[in-house]
C-alpha cells in the first residue's frame, strides 16, 4: 500500500518537482554558456591584440633590419 501511495505521490508531485528542477538547470546552463561566451570573446580579443603587438614589433624590427642591409649596401658601394 506505501508503494502505490509512493507512487502517486510522485505522480502528482514529482512530476512537478522534476520539471521545476530541469528548469532550474537549465537556466544555470544557460547562464554558464553565455559567461563562457563571453569568455572566449575575451580571450579572442587579447589574442587579437597580442597579435596586433607582435606584428608591430615584427614590423619594426623588419624595418631596422632593411635600413642596417641598406647602410652596409651603401656602404661597399662606396668602396667599390
Amino acid at each position: 500500500m506505501s508503494g502505490l501511495r509512493a507512487q502517486l505521490s510522485w505522480f502528482l508531485r514529482g512530476r512537478a518537482q522534476t520539471t521545476a528542477t530541469l528548469d532550474s538547470l537549465s537556466a544555470d546552463l544557460r547562464a554558464l554558456q553565455a559567461k563562457v561566451e563571453r569568455l572566449e570573446q575575451a580571450v579572442e580579443r587579447r589574442h587579437v591584440e597580442e597579435i596586433a603587438a607582435l606584428r608591430a614589433s615584427v614590423a619594426e624590427v623588419t624595418d631596422d633590419l632593411v635600413e642596417r642591409v641598406n647602410a652596409v649596401h651603401d656602404r661597399v658601394r662606396a668602396l667599390s
